[in-house]
């Protein structure tokens, strides 16, 4: 048997969980990124642009990695598909769906010529939505962006004029209501496990901040969404991994805003850990990208008590990392081009309490 070693691309805390378990399993493994982070002392961590691919793939050759790992954001994803694309390892599909799935004008797209629920969107240049009927609000968002990064809403063809980009912009129709997430791991083409989260922005309009898990049996619109995303699986023939869903309910229908197959930031794998009592969710991450087989526990059961107590036994531990937690200094770095920034650095909580309850 081949000794593996992964390659991790990434240096986030949101890692911590993932590398708990590779150390666990007595896997080697390296890191690549930026060494943004006091409490990383680790020189196994390799300083790289990871968004530079044909770099990170040299290092990995050089390296002899087996494996290879995202972190939780876009970037990542796609750097770790395109290096296992190219060295032929498992649990990516193919690089060029990789990019449909990730690049919100492809993605919209996509579900625009498959008939699959998505806001109204237009991808043209300002002059020309400008002469055309338009509903507004409507949001402007970046194609390669993630969490919510560089989102503006337009109230008015007044704010659009004020838009000082010649190229094509992607638009979407924005709609009220309630967000939520579904996550859900895949084998052989079919969903194994599912579970919806509501989600919610507070402290800034397009990224989330805090979450709250639904009940385990679906209503009648999560199962239209189930529907769809089983549609998404069979026409990208995703064979296996997370495939994680940000979607709207606006009267009483859904309309798909992203999905990712990276594992979602803010902790959200502690969220369905402490709310189900396992970890599942880290090890089928894991598992799908180390050719290892996912497993489910057979007694799946909500628990909120379990979710309380855990926090009240792992509070010391937690006021650690709080002291250590820079990743809210540079999500303001990343916001504060945008006008409606409301940031509220001082309520560190709201970011690592995410599993918790109000």
């Amino acid at each position: 048997m081949i000794k593996k070693k992964i390659l991790i691309v990434g240096v986030s805390d949101y890692l911590s969980p993932i590398i708990k378990i590779l150390k666990k399993k007595k896997i080697e493994f390296y890191q690549v990124g930026y060494k943004q982070f006091d409490n990383y002392k680790n020189n196994k961590i390799f300083k790289f642009n990871y968004s530079k691919k044909n770099k990170i793939l040299i290092f990995a050759k050089k390296i002899k990695i087996t494996h290879i790992i995202p972190d939780c954001n876009d970037a990542a994803y796609l750097t770790a598909s395109y290096v296992a694309s190219k060295l032929g390892m498992p649990g990516y599909e193919p690089f060029k769906i990789s990019n449909i799935l990730l690049n919100k004008k492809l993605f919209y797209n996509f579900c625009f010529n498959n008939n699959l629920s998505i806001p109204k969107f237009y991808y043209a240049k300002k002059n020309s939505l400008l002469n055309s009927k338009v509903k507004f609000p409507i949001l402007l968002k970046p194609e390669s962006s993630y969490s919510g990064i560089g989102i503006i809403k337009i109230n008015s063809k007044n704010d659009l004029k004020k838009i000082h980009i010649k190229n094509k912009l992607l638009f979407s129709e924005f709609k009220r209501g309630q967000l939520y997430s579904h996550s859900c791991f895949i084998r052989n083409n079919e969903i194994q496990f599912s579970c919806f989260v509501k989600e919610f922005c507070i402290n800034y309009p397009y990224t989330v901040d805090f979450s709250k898990i639904e009940k385990q049996k679906p209503n009648e619109i999560q199962k239209k969404l189930i529907t769809e995303i089983k549609k998404i699986i069979k026409l990208l023939n995703i064979k296996s991994g997370l495939l994680h869903t940000q979607f709207i309910i606006n009267k009483n229908k859904f309309y798909l805003i992203e999905t990712t197959r990276r594992i979602p930031g803010d902790f959200y794998g502690d969220l369905i850990s402490l709310s189900y009592g396992n970890n599942d969710y880290y090890t089928n991450y894991i598992n799908n990208f180390i050719s290892e087989n996912f497993y489910f526990s057979k007694k799946i059961k909500f628990n909120r008590s379990l979710r309380k107590n855990f926090f009240e036994i792992e509070n010391k531990k937690f006021s650690k990392i709080l002291k250590n937690y820079k990743i809210l200094k540079m999500r303001k770095i990343y916001l504060y081009n945008n006008n409606l920034l409301k940031f509220d650095l001082n309520n560190k909580k709201k970011y690592i309490f995410l599993a918790k309850y109000r």
